[in-house]
């Protein structure tokens, strides 16, 4: 195997890792995307069920209130007990709309990294295939370059077909 042969072939193998190495990362890119719109629902989901379980607490106190107002003799549906239920129901809705909201944005970050890694896993499948196809490139480059002063070695050893000096007219 001569040396031209050799630096194809150690080009070829650097040209093999680089296209491996570009679609290793972007299936890590790939899976971290995933790992991330996961995430974003797990988030809105959480912030779903906790707004419920603050309106359900919500509910809760405002019956207690109502027990405790009816039982001190003070008129619910009117006056201070309808006052003190009716900010109590806007108090809890303000958490549970704070609390979608945290949820919402946590869910918005998730998403923007779920995008990023999404670009990122494209971009290490173009710089491999780059890579893969320069280093192609430079191994064919240098196969022709190891090549040359042995096919000009050969063109100069060959005996020629027609020769003055020879007399040798074989090649008419």
């Amino acid at each position: 195997m001569g040396t031209g042969t050799v630096l194809l072939v150690g080009k070829v193998i650097a040209a093999a890792a680089a296209v491996y190495g570009g679609v290793s990362a972007y299936e890590a890119q790939r899976d971290a995307k995933r790992a991330a719109e996961k995430q974003a629902e797990i988030a809105k989901e959480q912030a779903a069920s906790e707004a419920s379980n603050i309106r359900d607490r919500g509910r809760r106190l405002i019956a207690s209130q109502r027990a405790a107002l009816a039982a001190s003799g003070v008129k619910i549906d009117e006056g201070t007990g309808d006052a003190l239920q009716q900010e109590t129901k806007k108090l809890t809705e303000q958490d549970a709309l704070a609390t979608l909201k945290t949820g919402s944005n946590q869910a918005l970050l998730y998403d923007m990294e779920a995008k990023v890694a999404g670009n990122r896993g494209k971009a290490a499948l173009v710089s491999g295939a780059l890579d893969a196809t320069s280093t192609a490139v430079s191994g064919y480059a240098s196969y022709q370059k190891a090549k040359a002063p042995s096919v000009l070695a050969n063109r100069t050893s060959s005996t020629p077909r027609y020769s003055l000096l020879n007399g040798n007219n074989s090649g008419l």
